[in-house]
């Protein structure tokens, strides 16, 4: 194939990429709504800030980006914050449950 035809096909897929992550950000919001629930239930605070999630208690603090889905956990007499490993496609939601369920010690 031809250099071109192979840029054409990296480009869509690169398009089709961003795609699927701009639609998972988009459902972020109405997994928000269910997730803020939850961790009223919980006990636990949940904000949101540009783009980012923040889940915390009185001995632990997760950060969740669902755009590029990284999660980094950080225990209140830590001194710094690590990256956890999840599952490819999870959502505020998920990452709540996990961290209600003691997932991110």
């Amino acid at each position: 194939m031809s250099n071109r035809v192979l840029n054409i096909i990296e480009q869509i897929e690169r398009e089709a990429e961003h795609k699927r992550q701009m639609e998972r950000v988009q459902r972020s919001a109405e997994v928000y709504a269910a997730a803020f629930n939850e961790a009223l239930q919980q006990g636990v605070k949940l904000t949101a800030n540009s783009g980012s999630f923040t889940i915390a208690n009185c001995s632990r603090i997760v950060w969740f980006y669902p755009a590029t889905n990284v999660v980094m956990a950080q225990g209140i007499d830590e001194p710094r914050a690590h990256q956890v490993e999840v599952n490819a496609e999870v959502d505020v939601f998920d990452v709540l449950l996990l961290f209600c369920e003691g997932k991110f010690q």
